[in-house]
């Protein structure tokens, strides 16, 4: 996680065991951000970007994701539909501002 950010650059913690020295390197890491990374301040995270942290988390575990997708301006969050066969059920990978992910099953309870 980025802990600090000035204009385009990026610093995060990071802690390293080297087992081979027995001991553990402790530092900051700073680097300069993509413009997508320094304009999400000022712009909600885009479609492309919101895709690639879905492709990499849980809710790929049990289908794939679909070409659908929204973007919900009021809990900015990205929603995007799953190609998961559950019955009474439409799940979307919902995809949070900080990163955070879970899927919205979004079942009506009625039982075909």
């Amino acid at each position: 996680r980025t802990i600090l950010k000035f204009n385009d650059i990026g610093c995060e913690l990071y802690v390293r065991d080297d087992k081979r020295k027995g001991s553990t390197d402790m530092g900051i890491l700073c680097t300069k951000l993509p413009g997508e990374v320094v304009d999400r301040e000022l712009t909600p995270m885009s479609e492309k970007i919101a895709r690639s942290i879905a492709e990499t988390s849980e809710c790929v575990n049990d289908g794939d994701l679909k070409e659908n997708a929204f973007y919900n301006e009021s809990s900015k969050t990205w929603w995007i539909d799953l190609d998961i066969d559950k019955p009474g059920c439409n799940p979307a990978c919902v995809i949070y501002e900080d990163e955070k992910v879970e899927i919205n099953w979004r079942c009506t309870g009625l039982i075909p």
